[in-house]
């Protein structure tokens, strides 16, 4: 094959990969089914999804910047909607079902980890609040 004939093969094969969005680095860690969502979520934020599988419209992208800090009083295009979470935060989060950090059926969610469905607690999230450890709380004897 000639040196020309070579050089032009190249620059098609080129242009093709380019023309189709793939390059040499497309390859990546995640699954292929993964949800692009997953990777929209900084390092230190929390965020919130309306659908499972870190789908549909992102509700909340919050950055705690300490323990005890807090979300309270969601939105009201917010509030009760959130479906999946995940926390790229370093604190742990709890949500709650009330304005101000407390009530029923409180949802754990320890740092650097996420939920792609909030089963048992889907759609009803009005607060959340950081913690310093990921434990549950204690029950009252």
């Amino acid at each position: 094959m000639s040196r020309k004939f070579r050089a032009a093969l190249t620059a098609a094969g080129a242009a093709v990969l380019m023309a189709t969005g793939f390059t040499a680095g497309t390859a990546s860690a995640a699954p292929a089914d993964a949800p692009e969502a997953w990777d929209d979520c900084a390092k230190g934020h929390v965020c919130m999804w309306s659908k499972p599988d870190f789908s549909g419209e992102k509700l909340v992208d919050w950055n705690p910047r300490h323990a005890g800090g807090a979300l309270y009083n969601l939105s009201a295009s917010t509030e009760y909607r959130a479906s999946s979470i995940r926390n790229n935060s370093n604190f742990p989060v709890r949500l709650a079902n009330q304005r101000d950090g407390t009530g029923i059926g409180l949802f754990l969610v320890c740092a650097h980890t996420s939920r792609r469905d909030l089963y048992g607690f889907d759609n009803a999230t009005k607060s959340i609040v950081t913690l310093h450890q990921c434990r549950p709380p204690v029950e009252p004897e």
